[in-house]
């Protein structure tokens, strides 16, 4: 269990210091090579407790779950995480001042663009559910016995690797991954965490990027 807590702590570090080098970068080839280079990263240590078998696909969340389950989650988050996520940044941008020490780069590679929004924000969805949702809950099961403390654990977690776009986006995305986490819980599956974080991810940033 030792091993599945330090590997569970180098993948939140990874997240967080990825900010540390967006703050530095100002134009949208260097964001997505620190973006991606993240992504690979995560990948890698995920493989190795995979080879090592520190942990299986199960653990990280990668289980079977009835497709009428599978439906009504996904629609279920889907549905309220787009709604959190557009009124909930309006309600925080308005009453929060600007904290954020950066800025999503607009592409302005067409081809670029397109590849960004489908794999790479697959990418995204597969590899931040893999970590903050299954993973997660796997390793923090085994020491936060309450649900709720759990799910606010987790919550607080994906809110803080968010912390160069600021107070507004930290609290945003801490309460838009309180959902995804409790379907987790109840199904063990982040399946539908993965489809719902993809759509909202896809609907806040095709008009913008």
């Amino acid at each position: 269990m030792k091993n599945k807590v330090i590997a569970l702590i180098i993948l939140i570090s990874v997240f967080i210091v990825n900010d540390l080098f967006f703050i530095r970068v100002k134009t949208w080839q260097g964001f997505l090579a620190v973006d991606y280079c993240t992504r690979l990263i995560a990948i890698a240590v995920i493989t190795c407790l995979l080879i090592s078998r520190t942990c299986t696909f199960s653990d990280l969340g990668y289980r079977k779950m009835g497709i009428k389950s599978f439906l009504a989650w996904s629609a279920f988050l889907c549905v309220t995480g787009i709604i959190i996520d557009h009124y909930g940044w309006d309600f925080f941008i308005k009453i929060l001042p600007d904290t954020s020490l950066f800025k999503f780069p607009r592409m302005e590679n067409r081809f670029v663009r397109m590849f960004d929004l489908s794999i790479g924000m697959i990418t995204v969805s597969l590899t931040e559910e893999t970590v903050f949702r299954g993973y997660f809950f796997h390793v923090a099961k085994n020491y936060i016995k309450n649900p709720a403390l759990l799910v606010i654990a987790s919550a607080i977690t994906f809110g803080v690797i968010h912390w160069s776009l600021g107070v507004d986006a930290i609290i945003m995305t801490a309460l838009w991954s309180i959902l995804p986490m409790l379907s987790v819980i109840k199904t063990g599956s982040i399946a539908p965490a993965i489809i719902a974080h993809y759509v909202t991810d896809l609907m806040y940033f095709v008009p913008s990027k």
